[in-house]
């Protein structure tokens, strides 16, 4: 059979297809080596130029990358540092909340208190005022019966 797999013959065949690729590719890419011996000076020159460039615009990039992380750390702790200090404040703010109801409470008490005090107290406030003018009206009496 002819058509038959071969594995010996196929993985041969592969191998020499790689080889073959990658002599072709050496050819076409040249090692660096020999690409900077075939640059003239000014060539070099440039491509010096631009890889300074390069690294400055990439350290800038850097720079700018730590710069905004050291914000993004100060925004997350101040982030944090004002949620603390809300919910610290949501508390006071319900314990005063709570306070004001008793206190609401308390003075209604009170309020209550005194109205039925008032209430009590009414009749015998009349009945003091009765007996102080009656006692007065007796004393001017006696004073002047006295002379």
């Amino acid at each position: 059979m002819a058509t038959g797999f071969s594995p010996d013959r196929g993985g041969a065949s592969n191998l020499d297809g790689l080889r073959n690729r990658q002599q072709q590719q050496q050819q076409m890419d040249p090692p660096e080596e020999d690409v900077a011996v075939h640059l003239s000076a000014r060539d070099k020159m440039m491509l010096e130029a631009a890889n300074e460039e390069l690294l400055e615009t990439l350290e800038s990039s850097m720079d700018q990358v730590r710069r905004t992380t050291q914000t993004l750390q100060e925004i997350s702790t101040l982030h944090s540092r004002l949620s603390h200090e809300v919910t610290t404040q949501s508390q006071a703010i319900d314990a005063l909340y709570d306070e004001s109801w008793k206190t609401t409470e308390t003075m209604q008490r009170g309020n209550e208190q005194l109205v039925s005090a008032q209430k009590r107290f009414g009749a015998a406030r009349i009945w003091v005022l009765l007996f102080l003018v009656t006692a007065s009206v007796v004393l001017l009496f006696l004073d002047y019966y006295s002379q």
